[in-house]
């Protein structure tokens, strides 16, 4: 199976999970999609996220385990389960939040620099109205 296959199956999983939380959507995930100009709906946002998560928190478990529990392992512990937990648990909090820097910090960036505009733009036509005022006091 290849690569495309796999995330198109993926997708996939995530538009019908996520069909569930489109029966009753979050007005603020549904607003920061809209923002980010993402093409999904609120609900396979919120499933990608979640399944997201979760698969990388079980793939950093279950790496965790076999490095810190195989006995041919460099970094072999007698009593890793604790650090196992806190592996997997830093892994998926890495996963969840980086996915929502991702899709919304452009977002955030570009709003960012709208203002700037908006802002440069109102200086411009405050300066331009202080000139067309002078004009305009000038004895002819």
């Amino acid at each position: 199976m290849s690569f495309e296959n796999s995330f198109e199956a993926y997708k996939r999983f995530c538009y019908i999970f996520g069909q569930s939380f489109d029966k009753n959507p979050n007005r603020d995930i549904t607003k920061l999609i809209y923002q980010a100009d993402l093409e999904m709906t609120p609900g396979m946002f919120t499933s990608l996220w979640l399944v997201t998560t979760v698969l990388s928190g079980l793939l950093m478990l279950i790496l965790s385990s076999i490095l810190l529990m195989l006995p041919q392992s460099p970094v072999h512990i007698e009593s890793p389960y604790v650090y196992i937990l806190l592996i997997a648990l830093i892994g998926a909090g890495a996963s969840a939040i980086g996915f929502l820097v991702l899709a919304f910090g452009f977002s955030l960036w570009q709003d960012r620099q709208v203002q700037t505009l908006r802002l440069l733009k109102m200086k411009e036509n405050s300066e331009i109205k202080k000139l067309l005022e002078k004009l305009l006091e000038r004895p002819q």
